[in-house]
């Protein structure tokens, strides 16, 4: 999780310095800054941030638990009722 924090964290630095520094210097241009390429990188760390968070279960979708788990807490909420 923290790899693709820290990647996030340095694209976004990469996209400030390339409007700011990036406008007067073409040394400081490092990203493109075209919408459609910024949508599709946004799209993608949106993507890779959704799977490591699946990943490391702190997100729980039901339908990638194991069978047995998803038996038993089915069978625990009509105890419970």
């Amino acid at each position: 999780m923290v790899d693709v924090t820290r990647s996030l964290l340095i694209w976004v630095v990469g996209i400030i310095v390339t409007l700011t520094l990036g406008a007067n210097d073409k040394n400081f241009k490092w990203e493109p800054v075209a919408p459609k390429q910024l949508a599709g990188q946004a799209l993608a760390f949106s993507i890779l941030m959704l799977g490591n968070l699946i990943f490391y279960d702190i997100i729980n979708i039901r339908y990638f638990e194991d069978n047995e788990e998803v038996e038993t807490s089915v069978l625990a909420e009509e105890f419970a009722k």
